[in-house]
């Protein structure tokens, strides 16, 4: 068996920056991880073979060497979580592709910076990186991105659910590998709250749980939060598809019915904006019966509530009359190859490995991460029970069901910093959100900015 050569080279990526509105906003899709989440998972992969051969996964496995192979060099980006996991999936690979003979240099930078970390010097950037998919567009456009040869990009679709593969296309090119879903859900505490109640939003913050404690906790200001509100209120952003940078319709009638839903909330005293992940601390003091969130926190809110743990897909509202489920952004994490690697085969199979049925598989068993694979959401085994065992992959397989695909345009980098700041002036009370001249506010000072220049 041929063993690569590596290189550790801890490259810390650069946090995300807040952007302020008037005062107040993030600008953020939450792709960020916690303090909690950032803990590395060190697992020996090979111990969790059982388990994958049980999902009628096939273990990969090692060739002898080859004196032929080519001796290349390949830089690999991951989170800080993903860096034991990675480091040994590399090395399989390694071990069972007998064209390549690598040798690895990792770096950790978070899927939120490795736009920034890229496009500020391609040619010290990494040959294959993990990032959030909301980069993908303006990575394309700038030139940084790799496109995947036909004959992969066949191999991927065959193998990845159809939501996921599309979402990594631009202009019907493949342009990634996706490697999880990457959106919000709900955890709760099952003693605060059963099974139906979690349902409605409006049945949860109904009940009297006590002085000082928080029915729903959310981060209100965050646009990668607010929106899924105003799609269950029947709006939309850059129009139906995601596809006119021109279109947000939140300051119609409608728009404004779901900014006077989250008024009524927010005078309830009953809503906590979360602040930097510390719903997770509360939550296990009590004073937080609900919160949502995503996979990037499901260990260390487990942790937090232990027998008490809980997670679902995010409640239905009911606005105008009618009741809808809460609809997140429909997003991916995706593996990338840069457009100027100098091994683009050898990086581009990487990517589909570190993407494919067993990478995700690990990634299942060890860190409970949503699969996009089919061999683990279509067509899942009967032995492998993911309500019971695995709560928080089975909340974001169900939350998949009430989604809206992400805005593909470019034009999403500016809708950011104004929706967390119109989140924030409603977490705030603030007038402008609660006066007769609330709607032309919302044209004029969220709108307006979101498909501005």
């Amino acid at each position: 068996m041929r063993k690569s050569k590596k290189i550790i080279a801890l490259l810390l990526g650069t946090s995300m920056i807040a952007t302020c509105f008037s005062g107040c906003g993030k600008k953020s899709n939450d792709s960020k991880e916690s303090d909690d989440a950032k803990r590395i998972v060190d697992v020996d992969i090979t111990d969790l073979n059982e388990f994958i051969q049980a999902c009628n996964i096939e273990v990969p496995q090692a060739t002898d060497n080859n004196a032929d192979a080519e001796k290349i060099k390949l830089k690999v980006w991951c989170p800080s979580e993903e860096q034991k996991i990675t480091e040994q999936l590399c090395e399989l690979y390694d071990d069972t592709d007998p064209e390549f003979d690598i040798e690895f240099e990792y770096g950790v930078v978070s899927e939120a910076d490795a736009k920034q970390q890229l496009t500020a010097d391609l040619s010290v950037g990494a040959d294959v990186f993990m990032f959030a998919g909301d980069q993908l567009s303006e990575m394309v456009e700038g030139g940084y991105m790799a496109k995947i040869n036909e004959t992969l990009a066949e191999e991927i679709k065959d193998t990845q659910i159809e939501q996921a593969y599309e979402a990594c296309k631009i202009d019907g090119d493949l342009y990634a590998v996706p490697f999880t879903a990457n959106l919000w859900y709900m955890f709760y505490n099952k003693e605060m709250y059963t099974e139906d109640e979690v349902q409605s939003l409006d049945t949860m913050f109904e009940k009297d749980l006590g002085s000082g404690v928080y029915n729903f906790s959310i981060d209100i200001a965050n646009g990668w939060y607010l929106a899924g509100f105003f799609y269950a209120g029947g709006c939309t952003l850059y129009g139906p598809d995601g596809t006119d940078p021109t279109s947000c319709d939140w300051a119609e009638d409608k728009g404004i019915a779901v900014v006077d839903y989250l008024n009524e909330k927010v005078a309830t005293g009953k809503l906590y904006k979360d602040e930097s992940y510390d719903s997770i601390p509360m939550l296990q003091e009590g004073k937080v019966a609900a919160y949502c969130t995503g996979s990037w926190n499901a260990l260390a809110i487990k942790e937090a509530l232990g027998d008490k743990y809980a997670a679902t897909c995010a409640p239905q509202i009911t606005v105008n009359g009618t009741t809808e489920y809460i609809k997140p952004f429909a997003d991916f994490k995706m593996i990338g190859v840069k457009a100027t690697t100098e091994y683009p085969k050898a990086a581009q199979k990487l990517a589909q490995f570190l993407g494919g049925d067993y990478a995700q598989a690990v990634r299942l068993q060890s860190r409970e991460v949503q699969p996009t694979v089919k061999a683990l959401v279509e067509n899942v085994p009967s032995n492998v029970d993911y309500q019971k065992s695995y709560p928080a992959v089975y909340a974001s397989l169900e939350q998949m069901k009430h989604t809206v695909n992400r805005p593909s345009v470019s034009q999403i980098s500016k809708y950011w910093t104004p929706a967390g700041g119109l989140g924030s002036y409603i977490y705030n009370k603030k007038d402008e959100v609660l006066n007769a001249d609330r709607q032309k506010f919302v044209a004029e000072k969220i709108v307006a900015k979101i498909v501005g220049e």
